[in-house]
């Protein structure tokens, strides 16, 4: 069987069953369920359709080996590790589903490892099968509690299971060298901003940065602007909310600065 169809298949194991779709109310359909289970499609499509080019971002799903240029540490030979947050449900529009697809392949095709939450479903579960399919490493973090919520694929590379919310973030957090937030719900807000706050208040020093496809993150740029104009948001804390509508953009971005702050360091 091909690889391609394998992680298809691994993904549709996750998939809302026949028996899931029923009516919610009297004559009507869960539109979430029915969300999810063309969001498995469209990951069939994305995993499984040789030469297939999509309408959102840059490029095709499938992975090309010649595009790949590796970002490696100064410390050492091995490659960068992205984290990415995102939302475990698929969201209401299919193009939320192309993206974490693009968003797998661009950090496949640069070398760069992936760290996420380990559940299979939603957008997670598509951003870590279509990174296995370019061949790096994908770890998955998931609380002993959650693996029946959300259950994890059974071909990530690493399964770490964890007492609790706040060792999964801080195990991510350990393992990653900067972090991507997607389109998702207050589960990856609050990873995201997490993050941004040990970046200011020096727990480490890890760029992250928000995919803001079609404008997803506006209203929350908006909001985070009023609060350094109401002077509870210094200069220096709101450069930290990097983003781009572009995900190869955001990626090369972050990674340059991972390796930038590096540098700086060596040379301290």
């Amino acid at each position: 069987m091909m690889a391609a169809e394998q992680g298809a298949q691994q993904l549709c194991k996750s998939t809302v069953s026949m028996r899931a779709i029923v009516p919610a109310a009297e004559g009507a359909v869960s539109a979430v369920l029915l969300s999810e289970f063309v969001c498995k499609l469209q990951i069939y499509r994305a995993l499984s359709s040789i030469g297939h080019k999509s309408t959102v971002g840059s490029g095709s799903y499938f992975f090309d080996s010649s595009r790949k240029t590796t970002f490696m540490t100064n410390q050492s030979s091995q490659a960068l590790t992205a984290c990415v947050f995102c939302g475990s449900r698929p969201g209401a529009d299919p193009r939320f589903c192309d993206i974490a697809a693009l968003t797998g392949k661009a950090l496949a095709e640069r070398g760069i490892n992936v760290v996420f939450g380990g559940g299979n479903s939603g957008l997670m579960g598509i951003v870590s099968q279509t990174a296995l399919q370019g061949g790096v490493r994908v770890t998955g973090v998931i609380p002993e509690f959650l693996k029946s919520k959300e259950p994890p694929a059974d071909n990530l590379t690493r399964l770490i299971t964890v007492a609790d919310m706040h060792e999964r973030k801080r195990t991510m957090a350990d393992l990653s060298d900067f972090f991507i937030a997607l389109p998702g719900g207050i589960g990856t807000f609050e990873e995201i901003f997490e993050v941004i706050t040990n970046n200011t208040i020096g727990v480490f020093n890890k760029p992250a940065g928000f995919f803001n496809f079609d404008g997803y993150y506006d209203t929350l740029f908006q909001f985070m602007d009023q609060s350094a104009q109401a002077g509870f948001l210094t200069p220096q804390t709101r450069k930290l909310f990097n983003q781009s509508d572009k995900i190869d953009e955001l990626i090369d971005l972050l990674a340059a600065e991972t390796l930038r702050v590096r540098k700086a360091k060596d040379v301290a």
